[in-house]
């Protein structure tokens, strides 16, 4: 921008006099532009790197140029000075870039925004933003534990969940550390290994869990390599075969206000009969076994998807005590036991169940 200034005087004799000057002031008009780009997917503990284009859109130069993201902080700058005079001149584009390492805890997705910095002559700042948004994405593996009641390696309707079944996942992740996790199904025969990171998992349950065996598909358990395209793996299920013959399944607490009050429940494939009950009881210490069903075997009260639930209550047992129970099959006269139960003043027992 030029202006001139003019000066004219009247002398006292002659015409008048001029004289002129002008100066030229440089109006700015500095501006400062940014382009992020970053991965558009990633593992959590994945180490994510974001770029950043930075542009002089003014008429000036810019000094003090800088970079910050609100999600990992202060870039570095890479290259672009192309005259080496730390002025980002009107030709150049500076490159910056910053490293972050994806946190459990982070959004999903991961929205980060970089703001760019340029100072010019006059000391004004000049500010631009750019942000940049990353899918998430949980490694995940995981699936069922039922009982494979037919033995056909696939999950029918009414086939029982099996909880309580140890799943261990072994491998090495894409940065070579070694993975050890274990968990454990849930009441619906549910399990989930999460936030894993890319790599080769192995997964595997016991062959043999309390009276069930793994059914044949299953007994090498799954390998099963996550990638960014394919992250999660949520077919591995373990089908177990039911037991052939009563075993002993399990105890239970429970509060009756009844002295003693037994339960047990027995497994029984398509077609099978159900077995019935004598039940024997000695006090804990003596030898001698007093027969409590002079009246007939214990048959089954209830049935539901072939395990058959039986109950017996023993009025006659005395608080204080502690007792010893059995159980004897009417027909092939296989006993099973003995549990103890103490018959306490809040009336907790265990109450056997029983799987065929």
């Amino acid at each position: 921008f030029t202006n001139v200034a003019t000066v004219t005087g009247t002398p006292p004799v002659g015409p008048n006099v001029t004289d002129s000057d002008d100066a030229r002031v440089d109006v700015l008009n500095p501006a400062i532009a940014v382009v992020k780009t970053g991965p558009a997917v990633a593992f959590y503990g994945d180490t994510a790197i974001y770029t950043y284009a930075v542009t002089n859109t003014g008429d000036a130069p810019l000094s003090n140029v800088m970079v910050d993201d609100n999600v990992c902080g202060r870039a570095t700058y890479v290259s672009g000075d192309t005259n080496n005079n730390g002025y980002l001149d009107l030709t150049e584009t500076w490159i910056f870039t910053c490293s972050y390492v994806v946190k459990a805890t982070d959004p999903d997705p991961l929205v980060n925004v970089a703001t760019a910095y340029g100072q010019d002559a006059l000391g004004r700042w000049m500010t631009a933003q750019d942000d940049w948004v990353t899918d998430l994405v949980k490694g995940r593996i995981g699936d069922t534990v039922w009982v494979d009641t037919n033995g056909n390696g696939v999950i029918d309707s009414g086939e029982p969940m099996l909880a309580g079944v140890p799943v261990t996942l072994t491998g090495m992740d894409i940065y070579g550390n070694p993975v050890n996790l274990t968990a454990t199904s849930s009441i619906t025969g549910y399990y989930m290994f999460e936030n894993l990171l890319p790599g080769t998992y192995t997964v595997v349950t016991p062959p043999i869990f309390g009276p069930y065996q793994l059914g044949t598909p299953t007994l090498s358990g799954y390998t099963v390599t996550l990638t960014p395209l394919a992250p999660q793996y949520l077919a591995a299920d373990f089908g177990y075969l039911p037991p052939t013959s009563v075993t002993v399944f399990d105890f239970q607490a429970v509060v009756s206000p009844l002295p003693v009050e037994l339960a047990w429940q027995v497994y029984l494939p398509d077609g099978a009969t159900e077995p019935t009950f004598h039940i024997y009881r000695s006090v804990m210490g003596a030898d001698a076994w007093q027969q409590l069903t002079l009246a007939g075997p214990v048959g089954p009260q209830r049935f539901d998807n072939n395990f058959w639930t039986y109950r017996f209550t023993d009025a006659s047992a005395e608080r204080g005590k502690t007792y010893q129970y059995k159980l004897v099959d009417a027909g092939d006269a296989t006993v099973y036991g003995p549990w103890t139960v103490k018959v306490s003043k809040t009336y907790q027992l265990f109450l056997p169940l029983i799987r065929r």
